[in-house]
């Protein structure tokens, strides 16, 4: 999907939102060959010397050779500037592009890489105009591949496959840090995936179909610009954002395939419990609502309690018709601000953390004597909590029954998934994911159920009719990725995310 937040945005996340043709042979091309717009570069076989190549060392002459540097790179590598190599190199193409699209020192790079490196230089050999690459980090960690319950994290749609490639992709905010256009579709290159970490698939979907081909990458390219999805639901977006899969696979199915991805309910839980809990709020746009937050938190450093609690009571708050009456003065939203602040910054309930230390100490005491002390301590922990919640309540001076129907609205909405949301904001061994998933063994679990306005990376990597796969990684293999499935005892959180 493309995007890979820093680990403090998930608690904050979840609570808040909570929520084959072109292609000429790759052999030579010590010749000059323009780049029109919206067409793949031409690759010529060896003739008389070209001068442009001849001006260059001897490293790149014979990175040439191999096929392994785009016909324009001459001119590219002769720019007065990176700056003007890299305008050079999006002449008549429309953007935004990633900061590498373009750059010769990046394809220089690559070319370096593959020369090196055989799987990578395969995978440039065998990629055509029209195919699709999936991305596999081989981190079962990985924020994309947790999510959506399979190794691959990120898919691209080729509309030249000179090397190092040129690509349209949706990427998330948090997907390249540090990038001026890393929160919509744009225009990506191939270099930044000349990793010895990271595995390749290429997707043939068109099954050389030109016409399809075409309507694909038209289709994606009228998508250029657009913003991220960050509610992962087609149903919401629309064609207004889109994430990754979801471009490429909605790319396809305009030009004609009939595209089936290999859904399974178990991949689909994560997902499935944010949107439900987002929805639950009922905000006016769900779509700008995410937009909105995922900008707000990505920065260097997280956000202190202050600004948080002052984005939470004048955005989002009032964009939800479930919340919008809990504050509705400028004092009540004042008073609101100052609570959720001393909440995030952990000095909200001073006495109840005070009571849990000491609850905590007694436990240790199995007499009959440390049993009975931890029993009276644990009471004082349910009665300080109460205390100090009501006494939040009264500073906050909030509208109570607006906030009891608020609180109702996500308990219901979140009680069915409160192992699922647990496991991912606090960890899968928390006492937290402990504790609520012996609630659900009590209430009872929601069904597992697909999502079928979400395709994932995996979903549509697993439904492929032809691919290859270049620098598979025996540790996580990736037809038969140990966390792809939840095992049917429920137990997500010991095997959906790894500790």
């Amino acid at each position: 999907m493309g995007m890979h937040p820093r680990p403090w945005i998930f608690p904050i996340l979840a609570a808040l939102v909570a929520t084959g043709c072109g292609r000429a042979p790759a052999t030579a091309v010590l010749g000059a060959a323009a780049l029109t717009p919206e067409s793949p570069s031409v690759h010529v076989t060896r003739g008389a010397p070209d001068p442009a190549w001849q001006r260059l060392s001897a490293e790149e002459r014979r990175l040439g050779e191999e096929g392994l540097l785009p016909a324009e790179y001459p001119a590219l590598a002769g720019a007065p500037s990176r700056d003007a190599a890299r305008a050079l190199g999006r002449k008549g193409l429309t953007g935004p592009f990633a900061d590498d699209f373009g750059d010769p020192q990046a394809m220089l790079a690559a070319a370096r890489f593959a020369h090196t490196h055989a799987p990578y230089k395969k995978f440039l050999q065998g990629l055509h105009r029209g195919d699709l690459v999936f991305v596999a980090s081989n981190d079962p960690k990985d924020f994309v591949a947790v999510v959506s319950g399979g190794p691959f994290d990120h898919v691209l749609l080729c509309t030249d496959p000179a090397p190092p490639g040129r690509f349209i992709e949706a990427v998330g905010i948090t997907g390249e840090p540090g990038e001026r256009f890393g929160d919509r579709v744009r225009r990506g290159a191939g270099s930044r995936y000349a990793k010895p970490e990271v595995t390749l698939r290429i997707g043939h979907v068109a099954g050389g179909n030109a016409q399809m081909v075409e309507g694909a990458i038209a289709y994606a390219t009228r998508q250029l610009g657009k913003p991220y999805n960050y509610t992962f639901s087609d149903d919401l977006a629309g064609d207004r954002a889109f994430y990754c899969s979801s471009l490429v696979y909605k790319a396809y199915r305009s030009a004609g395939l009939d595209w089936h991805p290999a859904k399974d309910p178990a991949r689909d839980r994560v997902p499935m419990a944010l949107i439900k809990t987002v929805l639950a709020l009922e905000p006016d746009d769900a779509l700008a609502a995410s937009v909105d937050l995922m900008e707000f938190l990505h920065r260097p450093e997280p956000p202190d309690g202050k600004a948080l609690a002052a984005f939470v009571v004048d955005r989002i708050l009032p964009s939800c018709k479930k919340t919008r009456a809990l504050a509705l003065t400028p004092r009540q939203r004042t008073c609101l601000a100052e609570v959720l602040a001393r909440v995030v910054d952990g000095k909200a309930l001073p006495k109840m953390n005070a009571a849990i230390a000491k609850a905590d100490a007694s436990s240790q005491d199995r007499s009959l004597g440390g049993k009975l002390r931890h029993a009276g301590d644990t009471a004082v922990v349910v009665e300080e909590a109460v205390r100090e919640v009501v006494g939040l309540l009264g500073a906050a001076d909030v509208d109570a029954l607006a906030t009891v129907r608020a609180l109702k609205t996500l308990a219901f909405a979140a009680l069915p998934y409160a192992d699922v949301l647990t496991a991912f904001v606090a960890g899968p061994r928390s006492d937290g994911a402990h504790a609520a998933g012996q609630l659900l063994d009590w209430v009872g679990r929601a069904a597992w159920v697909t999502l079928p306005d979400l395709e994932s990376p995996t979903d549509l990597a697993w439904s492929l009719p032809a691919y290859e796969d270049y620098n598979v990684k025996e540790s996580t293999p990736v037809d038969t990725w140990p966390f792809a499935l939840v095992p049917s005892d429920g137990n997500l959180a010991a095997s959906l995310l790894p500790s």
